[in-house]
């Protein structure tokens, strides 16, 4: 993934959501991704340390497209 300097850390983009137009930093972006795609909530259903795994790890993948995402 390609690191960011400091110009690009400060980079928005406008979204379109329920509310209207948006402009959104990248770790806004990547929050609202892991928010309402239910991401965060996934440990609810959890019943065993190996969950817990595969949760950062789905963390880590939606975090990743997101950030790719938001690069385009």
């Amino acid at each position: 993934m390609k690191n960011l300097n400091a110009n690009e850390k400060d980079k928005t983009i406008t979204v379109n959501g329920f509310f209207g137009e948006k402009e959104v930093t990248m770790d806004e972006f990547v929050e609202q991704w892991l928010q309402t795609g239910g991401v965060n909530q996934l440990w609810k259903i959890s019943t065993s340390a190996e969950d817990m795994k595969q949760i950062e790890q789905i963390k880590k993948w939606v975090s990743e497209m997101a950030r790719k995402s938001f690069l385009e």
